[in-house]
C-alpha cells in the first residue's frame, strides 16, 4: 500500500521497523493499512511539500542509493553523471520515531517513479546455497544492507548473477531443479542503466506528452497513444532536430525494439 497511497507516510518508521510510537509498520495486516486509506499516491510522493523540490519518500530506494553496501552497483557507481543524481539524505525524526527522506538534486522521474517501479527485494525470501536454510530471520521486516531495495542491476539477468554469485536463490524450480532468482517489475533499473537514461531521459519523458511550447503535461498514458507528441518531439528524434521521425516511423521503432 506504501506504492498506492500517500495517506500514511507519516504512520511507519523507516524501513517500516516496528516501533511503538508508529501507528503503521510492514507487516501489519493488509485490512489494518486499508482502514487509514482514504486517497490514491499524489504530488508528495515526488515533490517536497513545503520546498517543490523533486523527492523520494520510499525506504528501500533510498537505501539503495545511500547505503554504503551498495556502493559497488550502478547507481553509486556512477552518482552524479547525467542520468544518475545526487541525493541529499534527511532525517524527518520529529514524530518521536526515524524517518528519512531523500532531495535530488535534480529531478529525475526514473528514481521519483522508481520509487514503486522497481525490482523490489525488500520483502523476498532467500536462502543460504550452502545449507538450503533462510539467509535472514524469518519475516524479517528491516533487513540491513544489500537485501533492501534494489541492486540497481541494469537487467533481471545481471541481477539473477548478483543473487547467485552472493551464494543465495528465492527457491528452486521444481521442475528442473534449477535455483530461481525473482526479478519482480524491473522497470527503473532498466531505464536508468539504458542509452535513454543515460543521456538523460525520463519516464514522464514517454508517458507525459510534451506541449508544443515544450513542458510537459502532468496525466500519465501509454506513450503509443501520442507518438507524435513523445518521439516525434523529443531533442533526439523528433522534428527538425535529430532523426526527424514521424509517428509512423516512431512506433516501427518501438515496436521493433519491443
Amino acid at each position: 500500500m506504501k506504492c498506492k497511497t500517500s495517506d500514511s507516510i507519516m504512520d511507519y518508521a523507516y524501513l517500516g521497523a516496528r516501533n511503538p510510537k508508529a501507528p503503521l509498520a510492514f507487516d501489519d495486516p493488509d485490512h489494518k493499512v486499508l482502514k487509514t486509506v482514504n486517497n490514491s499516491f499524489n504530488c508528495i510522493t515526488c515533490h517536497d511539500p513545503h520546498s517543490a523540490e523533486p523527492r523520494i519518500v520510499f525506504d528501500h530506494l533510498i537505501e539503495a542509493m545511500s547505503h554504503p553496501n551498495y556502493k559497488d552497483y550502478n547507481y553509486q557507481k556512477n552518482v552524479g553523471k547525467t542520468g544518475y543524481p545526487k541525493i541529499e539524505v534527511i532525517n524527518m525524526g520529529v514524530r518521536g520515531y526515524p524517518r528519512k527522506i531523500a532531495i535530488l538534486e535534480k529531478a529525475n522521474s526514473n528514481y521519483m517513479c522508481g520509487q514503486c517501479h522497481e525490482g523490489h527485494n525488500r520483502s523476498e525470501t532467500f536462502y543460504r546455497d550452502s545449507d538450503g536454510q533462510l539467509a535472514h530471520p524469518k519475516d524479517a521486516i528491516d533487513r540491513t544492507g544489500w537485501s533492501v531495495g534494489t541492486f540497481f542491476a541494469a537487467n533481471p539477468i545481471e541481477r539473477w548473477n548478483l543473487v547467485r554469485g552472493l551464494g543465495l536463490n528465492n527457491g528452486t524450480d521444481k521442475a528442473t531443479g534449477v535455483k530461481t532468482v525473482s526479478t519482480d517489475h524491473y522497470h527503473m533499473e532498466i531505464v536508468v542503466a539504458s542509452k535513454h537514461g543515460q543521456a538523460g531521459v525520463g519516464c514522464t519523458d514517454c508517458h507525459f506528452a510534451k506541449k508544443a511550447n515544450g513542458t510537459l503535461e502532468h496525466q500519465p498514458s501509454l506513450p503509443s497513444l501520442k507518438y507524435k507528441n513523445t518521439c516525434a518531439r523529443s531533442d533526439c528524434h523528433g522534428n527538425p532536430n535529430g532523426d526527424n521521425w514521424s509517428e509512423g516511423q516512431a512506433a516501427y521503432m518501438v515496436a521493433t525494439i519491443q
